[in-house]
C-alpha cells in the first residue's frame, strides 16, 4: 500500500494482526498518531487498551480531546494503565510473560464481546533501567508471530530523540508498518517469497522507509547510527564509521559515487560538508561488486541522500538549537512572572455553545493564584466542580474571545478564593484563550476601605452637625427649665417636680450629643499616659458583674506592655462598650478574652489603612464566641444609630463612639467576624515614645487693668434666637448689661461706635454668612484691643481648636451650658471675682 496521512488511520487500514511501530519527534507528533489509533478502535468494536508512562496525564488528554474511556457499566470506552503496571508488573521485564498476557487479553477481548483487541503502549519505562528492558528488540520480533494468529492491532511507540540510532533502523526491520514524518509507510514482509527476488523486495522496502526516518532524526549523531546499522544490513557492504566533525575544513566533496555507481569500483569514499564546515565522513565498501551490483544506484542516491541530509540536519540543530534558546527564555519569562498566565482550549457542545475549558499551559502564578496544582490537561470543571457563581460569566466571555478573536478585560470577584482579579483574556489562536490573572485584591480592600473611610466620616460630619444644632435647642430647654424651676409661683403650684423632669430629659439629651460627638471625633479628651493592663485590671470587677454567671471572662495581660497616652475613662467606656455588645452575641453564653500585647504595624499593613502610621501600637483584643456577623453588617456597625438588636434594645451609638473614641485618641479599630464563628474586635492605641509630655496648658485669664465693679457691658452674637435671648435674660438678670445681635456684621457695627461701652464679646462660633465668629473676635480686637472674649459652641473646645477656629486664649463655653456656667465664665474673663 501506498503511504497514507496519519489522520486516516484507521480499521480498514490496519486489520486485526497489524503491528505498527510510531516513531514520534514530540509529544504533538505522538499524540496526532494515537488519538486516531485509538478513535478507530472504539468505532470499529475493539477493545481499546492505552499503556502509558503517565497513565493520568494521559487520561486527562485523552478527556479533553473527547476520547471517551471505559468506566463501570459503559464497556465503550479507551482503557488507560500505567506502561509499568503491564510490561513489568513485579519490576523486571519479561518478553515471554509479556506476549502470554497480550494472548490472554485478546482472548478475554473476544470473550467479552469485542470484536478484537487493540493496543498501542509507550515505552519511556525501558529507558530507566527496569531489569529486562535490554530484551525489549526481543520482544518485538517475536510479536509478528504471535500476532499471526490472534486478533490483535499492536502499536508500540518511540520517541525518536530518546533511542540509539542503530536500535531504531532494527526496530524499522521488525515492523509490518510504521509511522514515521507524519505518513503510514507499509513495509514488504522478510519472507513469504523465499526466493532472492523476495528478499531483495523486502530489503528495498526497508531502505525506502529508512529514508522516511533518515529525514526526520533530531540529531546528527543518531542518524550516523542509524545509516551505519542501514549498510550492515545489506548483504556483503561493509560501511566505514561515519565519523561526525564539527571543526571548520576545506570541503572536498569527491565525485568517486560516479564510478561506484557504474560498477566500477569496489570502495566509496565521500566527505560531506559545505564551504564553510566538514560534517561527516562516509566509507562503503563491496565485498563482491557483480554480486550486489542491484543495490548500486541505492547506495550512490544514499550517499547523496545521506550528504544532503548531514548539511541540512546541521543547519537545522543549528536553528533547533537557537529555537530552543528562546523558547526557553519565554518559558522562564512566563514562569517567573508575578501574574498568573493560563493558555487554555476552549470545549464547545454540539450546537457550539461554550462549556468548559481544558488548561494546556499554565505558570506558577496562575496556579498559586487558583490555590491548586497539576491543572495542565484536565477541565475547569474537573479541577473545580463547586464554582457554580462566575462559572456562566467566564463561560461567556471566554468562550466570546476564543470565537471572535476579539480581547477583552474585566473585574472578578471570587468568593472561594476570597480575592479579586483583573483578568485580561485574548486569543492566540482560534478555539483558544489566554487568560491574564492579576491579583488586585489589595487595590480593592484599599478602595473599599477608603469608600468607608468616607462614609465614615461624611455620618461624622453629619452627626457633629446634629449634635451642634441640638446643642442650641439644648441650651434653651435648659436655661428656661432653671428659670422655671426657681420660680415661685412654679413651686407654689407644685410644678417644680415637672421642671426638674423637663431639665432630665435635656440632660439626657445633652449625654446623647455627646455620644454623637465621641463619634464624630469632637468631643473633648484629657489625655495622660495609661497603662491599659492597669485599667483592664481595675474594670474586671465590674465586668465580671455586668457580663453574668453565664459568660466566662478571661483577661491576658502582657508583660512589659507599654504606656499609651489617652483618656482613661474614655478608654473604660470603649472596653466596657465592646464587652457588653460581646455580651449580647451570647445570650446563651460563652467566652469573652480581653488581651492586650503591643504590636509594630508596618507599612505594608498600612496600606490597607491609610488613616494608620507605621510604628510601635499598643493593642486590645476583645473576643467573643458568639453568633458573629456577616459582611454586610461588619461594613455597618460603626455607623451612628445602626443596629441589629430588636427596637429599644440598643441605641446604635456603643459601637460608633467606640469608633469616635479610638480615632480621635490615634488610633485604629479592626474587626474580624464569620457568622458562627465569634467576633474579635481588635483596638490599636499607639504607644507612648516618650513619658514626658507637656503639660496642657489652662484657658489664661487675660490681665485687665482697672476694677469692675458691675455693670459691665456684654456684646452677645448668636443667630439662633432662643439662645440669644436666654443668655440676654440671664445676664441681665445678673446686673450685666447686654447688646445682643444674630449678624456679625450689625455686632461690628456697633463696635466701630467709640462712645458705646462694650467689656466682653460672647459669640458663637459658628455664624451666618462669610464672617465667623473667630473672624469677628480679630476685627473686635483691632477696634478694641484689649477687649474680652468668650466662644461658645454646640461643637467641644478641643474640635473647634483642632479645626484652628479660634484663639487658644480665648474663653470657651459649651452648649448645652448651665445659667451658673454662663455667669461664672464671663465673670472670669472680666476678673470679677
Amino acid at each position: 500500500m501506498g503511504p497514507a496521512r496519519v489522520p486516516d488511520l484507521g480499521a480498514e487500514d490496519l486489520a486485526p494482526g497489524a503491528h505498527v511501530c510510531l516513531f514520534s519527534s514530540d509529544e504533538a507528533d505522538k499524540r496526532s498518531v494515537v488519538k486516531p489509533f485509538l478513535e478507530a478502535g472504539l468505532k470499529a468494536g475493539q477493545q481499546t487498551v492505552f499503556f502509558a508512562d503517565d497513565p493520568e496525564a494521559a487520561s486527562a488528554w485523552l478527556v479533553s480531546e473527547g476520547v471517551p474511556l471505559l468506566r463501570e457499566g459503559d464497556p465503550g470506552g479507551a482503557l488507560v494503565e500505567a506502561a509499568t503496571a503491564a510490561y513489568c508488573p513485579d519490576g523486571r521485564f519479561d518478553p515471554d510473560r509479556m506476549l502470554e498476557t497480550l494472548a490472554q487479553a485478546a482472548q478475554q477481548a473476544t470473550r467479552a464481546g469485542y470484536r478484537s483487541l487493540r493496543v498501542t503502549g509507550e515505552t519511556g519505562w525501558a529507558l530507566q533501567g527496569v531489569p529486562g528492558s535490554d530484551r525489549l528488540g526481543e520482544y518485538e520480533a517475536r510479536v509478528d508471530e504471535l500476532l499471526g494468529g490472534l486478533e490483535v492491532t499492536a502499536m508500540c511507540q518511540y520517541n525518536m530523540g530518546d533511542w540509539d540510532g542503530g536500535f531504531l533502523y532494527r526496530l524499522l526491520s521488525l515492523h509490518r508498518y510504521l509511522v514515521v514524518g507524519g505518513r503510514l509507510l507499509e513495509i514488504p514482509a522478510r519472507s513469504g517469497a523465499g526466493a532472492e527476488g523476495g528478499a531483495d523486495a523486502a530489503l528495498l522496502g526497508r531502505l525506502l522507509a529508512s529514508l522516511a526516518v533518515m529525514d526526520t532524526l533530531p540529531t546528527s549523531r543518531q542518524l550516523a547510527e542509524f545509516v551505519g546499522a542501514m549498510l550492515r544490513d545489506i548483504p556483503g557492504v561493509r560501511a566505514g564509521a561515519l565519523h561526525l566533525l564539527a571543526e571548520p575544513a576545506a570541503p572536498r566533496r569527491a565525485a568517486a559515487w560516479e564510478t561506484f555507481t557504474a560498477g566500477e569500483g569496489q570502495v566509496l569514499r565521500l566527505d560531506v560538508g559545505t564551504n564553510a564546515a566538514r560534517y561527516g565522513e562516509l566509507e562503503i565498501e563491496l565485498e563482491d561488486p557483480a554480486a550486489y551490483k542491484p543495490y548500486r544506484p541505492f547506495l550512490a542516491n544514499l550517499v547523496t541522500a545521506l550528504a544532503f541530509q548531514l548539511e541540512s540536519g546541521w543547519r537545522r540543530s543549528q536553528a533547533v538549537h537557537a529555537l530552543a534558546e528562546s523558547e526557553e527564555r519565554y518559558r522562564a519569562i512566563f514562569r517567573t512572572m508575578r501574574d498568573g498566565c493560563g493558555f487554555s482550549r476552549m470545549i464547545y457542545d454540539e450546537e457550539g455553545r461554550p462549556v468548559d475549558w481544558v488548561y494546556l499551559a499554565v505558570n506558577p502564578a496562575f496556579e498559586a493564584i487558583l490555590g491548586t496544582s497539576g491543572l495542565e490537561g484536565r477541565r475547569m470543571t474537573e479541577v473545580f466542580p463547586e464554582m457554580n457563581e462566575p462559572l456562566p460569566h467566564l463561560l461567556e466571555i471566554y468562550g466570546r474571545v476564543a470565537t471572535t478573536g476579539e480581547p477583552e478585560r474585566f473585574e472578578l470577584e471570587m468568593p472561594r478564593l476570597g480575592k479579586w482579579m483583573d483578568i485580561s483574556v485574548s486569543c492566540p489562536f482560534p478555539g483558544h484563550f489566554m487568560a491574564v490573572y492579576v491579583d488586585v485584591t489589595e487595590r480593592r480592600q484599599l478602595e473599599e476601605h477608603l469608600r468607608q473611610v468616607e462614609k465614615m466620616e461624611a455620618v461624622g460630619q453629619l452627626a457633629g452637625g446634629i449634635a451642634h444644632d441640638f446643642n442650641n435647642l439644648l441650651t434653651a430647654i435648659l436655661g428656661y427649665s432653671e428659670f422655671l424651676g426657681s420660680h415661685e409661683a412654679v413651686m407654689a403650684a407644685g410644678l417644680d417636680k415637672d421642671v426638674s423632669e423637663i431639665k432630665r430629659a435635656a440632660e439626657r439629651g445633652a449625654a446623647l450629643t455627646r455620644q454623637m460627638l465621641a463619634f464624630s471625633r469632637r468631643q473633648e479628651l484629657r489625655p495622660q499616659l495609661v497603662s491599659l493592663n492597669e485599667v483592664l485590671s481595675g474594670l474586671s470587677p465590674l465586668l465580671r458583674r455586668s457580663l453574668g454567671e453565664h459568660i466566662e471572662l478571661v483577661t491576658r495581660e502582657a508583660r512589659e506592655l507599654a504606656l499609651t497616652e489617652v483618656d482613661p475613662h474614655q478608654i473604660e467606656r470603649v472596653i466596657m462598650n465592646l464587652a457588653l455588645n460581646a455580651r449580647d452575641a451570647m445570650p446563651q453564653g460563652g467566652r469573652l478574652v480581653l488581651e492586650t500585647t503591643n504590636v509594630e504595624l508596618d507599612a505594608a499593613y498600612c496600606r490597607t489603612c491609610k488613616e494608620v502610621s507605621p510604628g510601635p501600637y499598643v493593642m486590645l483584643s476583645v473576643t467573643d464566641t458568639g453568633h458573629g456577623m456577616e459582611r454586610a453588617v461588619m461594613e455597618r456597625i460603626f455607623e451612628p444609630f445602626f443596629t441589629t438588636k430588636a427596637p429599644g434594645e440598643g441605641t446604635g451609638l456603643g459601637l460608633s463612639t467606640v469608633y469616635g473614641i479610638v480615632r480621635q485618641s490615634g488610633g485604629h479599630v479592626a474587626v474580624e467576624s464569620r457568622p458562627g464563628r465569634g467576633t474579635t474586635f481588635r483596638v490599636y492605641l499607639p504607644a507612648a515614645i516618650r513619658p514626658d509630655h507637656p503639660a496642657k496648658a489652662a484657658d489664661a485669664v487675660v490681665a485687665r487693668a482697672g476694677a469692675f465693679t458691675g455693670g459691665q457691658t456684654v456684646l452677645v452674637v448668636e443667630d439662633e434666637a432662643a439662645v440669644r435671648t436666654l443668655v440676654t435674660r440671664i445676664l441681665g438678670d445678673s446686673g450685666f448689661k447686654v447688646l445682643a445681635y444674630g449678624s456679625p456684621t450689625d455686632a461690628l457695627h456697633v463696635l466701630e461706635q467709640k462712645d458705646i461701652q462694650v467689656d466682653l464679646l460672647l459669640t458663637d462660633v459658628v455664624l451666618p454668612g462669610p464672617l465667623q465668629g473667630d473672624g469677628l473676635a480679630q476685627a473686635a480686637l483691632a477696634l478694641r484691643p484689649g477687649l474680652a472674649v468668650v466662644f461658645m459652641s454646640g461643637y467641644t473646645r478641643t474640635a473647634v481648636l483642632q479645626a484652628g477656629r479660634i484663639d487658644p486664649q480665648a474663653g470657651y463655653l459649651e452648649k448645652p451650658f448651665t445659667n451658673e456656667s454662663l455667669l461664672a465664665k464671663v465673670r472670669e474673663r472680666l476678673g470679677l471675682s
